[in-house]
């Protein structure tokens, strides 16, 4: 393992650093925008070194089916993968970055039966295990870089990014966004609707808890990091994942 600690220019937030080194579709920002217990650190992971994933049963392991529990293969990669904590890194220094869907619920709780049609192509499970991973510390004004030998990056070019101070130029700007239409799939008569079923169905003791969700939903035939930029600057927030 290569293990660095720099000093951070924080005029260049985590987001600034991601628009230049990022390579690929499997590199991620996790991004915390204010200083606080919660909201210390930020991540980006880079060069992944393995993907696990799976939907309906199905689980895939760099792209080659496997017969397994996608949590088992995760548990042997972390395994596989353990690495010691360097002194004074924080949390995340190496790992495994991902989601577990809604869906998920039916390898865990099989008995559980499923009313809702399925209408979205996403995983169930994704989970990114990256060769490099840098650590944004929002109070000691610190980066940590930590990354496996075997990376395919070139390392010595990643940390003279990190140490720069003038991204600006290059740094993409905010590019004026084009036209899409935004399609939902409910309207907001629709919504309110369902809003108020779901909260008449809690005070009659019929369940606690009801997730509501209107799905906004775009053809984006552009670089999906724009809108990201776009929403990050229009309508900040406290922990956003990219």
């Amino acid at each position: 393992m290569i293990n660095k600690i720099l000093n951070w220019n924080q005029t260049q937030s985590p987001a600034d650093y991601f628009d230049i080194v990022r390579t690929g579709r499997d590199d991620i920002l996790l991004e915390s925008t204010q200083i606080s217990r919660n909201g210390r650190f930020s991540y980006i992971a880079l060069d992944p070194q393995t993907i696990v994933k799976s939907k309906g049963g199905y689980t895939l392991l760099n792209e080659a089916y496997q017969r397994i529990n996608p949590l088992d293969a995760i548990k042997q990669e972390l395994a596989k993968n353990k690495k010691i904590k360097p002194e004074e890194f924080p949390l995340f220094y190496g790992g495994a970055v991902g989601y577990l869907g809604y869906d998920f619920k039916n390898l865990i709780e099989p008995k559980l039966r499923t009313t809702a049609k399925r209408d979205t192509n996403f995983w169930d499970c994704y989970f990114v295990f990256p060769r490099v991973v840098i650590g944004f510390d929002n109070v000691w004004g610190k980066i940590f870089l930590s990354a496996s030998e075997d990376s395919r990056l070139d390392l010595r070019k990643l940390e003279e990014i990190l140490i720069r101070s003038d991204l600006e130029h290059q740094s993409a700007p905010l590019e004026r966004m084009p036209k899409f239409q935004v399609k939902t799939n409910l309207s907001l008569e629709e919504y309110r609707k369902l809003f108020d079923r779901a909260k008449a169905y809690v005070y009659s003791g019929d369940t606690y808890q009801v997730k509501i969700s209107m799905r906004h939903e775009i053809d984006a035939f552009f670089d999906s990091w724009r809108i990201y930029k776009k929403l990050r600057t229009a309508n900040p927030s406290p922990n956003a994942a990219f």
